[in-house]
């Protein structure tokens, strides 16, 4: 295949190296022959768990009934997400807080929280000629992944001539020391995943060892993942309307199938055998699909609607009883996660979490409510959800046998006092959406919360408090702490005999436990609701459009004036553009 690069800083195809040999180490990403759908018991080596982000693994989970706060650890920067963890180090990539296009990333003991290094300077001999006299930082790091050793990182900067931010590229660090062995300036951020000794991004390969490069073409897709010998990347046609999927030869990037399809993706989550997509519609009121394709041609093997909680996609309320604020309410779809015999994928009502609080005049959450989805791998249909009045922050994360997800749980306000809401952890049954216990943890109410990272019976996290620096959580099992109300929240299963969905109270089936779920009643639900059906015939489920009387949760600041309210609802730090 002839080589083609998008930048063209170098006259090689090779990379910036320092000359010596890659340190060894036990192997934790993805690799031919192993289990592409889990992540190694003792690592979480990408962001998404595995090389097709399914964000499955056979480490054992804490067993609770509580969490405790083994350490914490942290940078006066803003961290871009969740952190990897290999070899019993945790890696964590930080940005600034005043939003440059440089940053660093730092080193811990898994075990300790100790701080080991940080790599933020790049050396003289990883620099081009044309960037001399400019900026020696390293670019903002987009995304880490640990393999054989090695921490690859995808960095965002600035073009050379550099003369302010950051120095941009792939580079490969020493994973124990932070050393920088290889840089490729000429590659544009990306993302990447490692596997089969290959660096990976939506336009080529490198060799992961002296990032050399294998293949490249030309194109503006982003990466799906990378599973077995396929590497899969989508892309957006504004002017259609369309997603195309395509899937080609890990080894040489040879074309092997291409689709299109009239859906806007979302998230994806790849297995040996099937593409996941998870894809909303364009209407104002939106409406999620989950379509799962086969691995071998991208052929549609089912559709099922995931149905969003809540009311219409805006809001109006008040903080002094006359004027007006209108508030963007767009309903939240978490990435999902997939283990042997099921997709799980979380949603919210509404994404903006520091409004999220929104009450009706006696007191009651309108719609604030988190559901969790489990659908059959095979066939689409739902074989259990769980609803919960606490907010889902992040991502489902699945073990062998429980699926973790974080929250925030609002008790309802007392006059004007108002909470951000109590930071805590769901535990529960894979195989029957039974919840085995809830905690809260010990991190500020006014926080952002990352996606558990499960790795040797911990939960390592991420939480970035509004006006804050963020700090690395290291969670582990407890026989005493703080739960959660969690009154309303239920399981809803679908019997696989009689083809109905039973709803009943999602008990604790850890003894001793005092979660309790409260209100939680036994009723019959609509049994066509957990079942899929052809894309011919997939309905609208927009969310439902309805009147009410709005009170803002940002009410009681109504001492400081309307203007910080306002100031507040519309530059959320928590809001986001993905």
């Amino acid at each position: 295949m002839e080589l083609q690069t998008r930048r063209r800083f170098l006259k090689t195809a090779g990379a910036v190296t320092s000359g010596l040999l890659l340190s060894s180490g036990v192997g934790s990403a993805t690799s031919t022959g192993t289990d592409v759908t889990f992540a190694p018991k003792n690592a979480w080596p990408t962001s998404g768990g595995t090389t097709g982000n399914t964000r499955a693994t056979h480490a054992p989970g804490p067993s609770g009934p509580y969490l405790q706060t083994q350490w914490t650890g942290g940078d006066s920067k803003h961290s871009f997400g969740s952190p990897v963890v290999a070899n019993d180090v945790l890696y964590f990539g930080v940005t600034p807080n005043d939003g440059g296009r440089e940053g660093a990333v730092i080193a811990y003991d898994a075990a300790s929280g100790e701080h080991l290094w940080t790599r933020d300077q790049v050396p003289k001999q990883f620099q081009l000629s044309s960037e001399s006299g400019g900026s020696d930082r390293l670019g903002a790091p987009s995304q880490l992944s640990e393999y054989n050793g090695s921490l690859y990182i995808s960095c965002y900067g600035m073009e050379s001539p550099n003369y302010g931010d950051g120095l941009m590229g792939i580079y490969s660090l020493n994973g124990a020391t932070g050393e920088i062995q290889w840089r490729r300036p000429d590659i544009d951020p990306a993302e990447i995943e490692v596997a089969n000794d290959r660096v990976y991004f939506a336009g080529g390969a490198l060799d992961a060892t002296t990032g050399t490069s294998i293949w490249e073409i030309d194109g503006q897709d982003d990466l799906m993942g990378v599973t077995g010998d396929t590497l899969y990347t989508c892309r957006w046609d504004s002017t259609a309307q369309t997603t195309v999927i395509t899937a080609r030869d890990a080894a040489t990037g040879t074309k092997l199938w291409s689709i299109t399809r009239d859906f806007k993706t979302v998230k994806t989550v790849i297995t040996s055998d099937t593409v996941y997509v998870t894809t909303t519609t364009s209407e104002q009121e939106p409406s999620f699909t989950v379509t799962a394709l086969a691995a071998t041609d991208g052929s549609l093997q089912w559709q099922s609607p995931v149905p969003v909680r809540g009311t219409s996609p805006t809001i109006e309320y008040s903080l002094d009883g006359t004027e007006k604020y209108t508030v963007d309410r767009d309903p939240y779809l978490s990435e999902p996660a997939v283990d042997s015999s099921r997709f799980y994928i979380l949603t919210r009502a509404y994404e903006d979490d520091i409004i999220d609080g929104v009450k009706q005049p006696h007191g009651e959450y309108l719609d604030s409510y988190s559901t969790l989805y489990a659908f059959d791998r095979s066939t689409g249909d739902e074989v259990w959800r769980f609803e919960t009045p606490a907010q889902a922050l992040a991502a489902p994360t699945v073990t062998d046998n429980t699926v973790y997800f974080a929250c925030k749980y609002h008790e309802a306000p007392d006059g004007d006092s108002i909470s951000w809401g109590t930071p805590a952890i769901y535990a529960l049954n894979a195989g029957t959406g039974a919840k085995q216990w809830v905690s809260a943890f010990n991190a500020s109410s006014d926080s952002w919360i990352t996606a558990p990272v499960v790795v040797d019976k911990r939960i390592f996290t991420t939480v970035q408090i509004i006006g804050n620096y963020p700090e690395i959580y290291a969670l582990e099992s407890t026989d005493c702490g703080e739960s959660i109300p969690d009154e309303g929240a239920q399981t809803v299963r679908n019997d696989p005999d009689s083809k109905t969905n039973q709803m009943g109270r999602s008990e604790s089936e850890i003894t001793g436990s005092s979660a309790s779920d409260g209100s939680a009643q036994l009723k019959a639900n609509n049994p066509q609701g957990a079942q899929s059906v052809p894309p011919s015939q997939l309905s609208d489920h927009s969310l439902s459009i309805k009147a009410y009387d709005w009170q803002s949760p940002l009410a009681f600041i109504g001492g400081l004036g309307t203007s910080v309210g306002t100031y507040l609802s519309s530059h959320s730090p928590l809001r986001t553009d993905d």
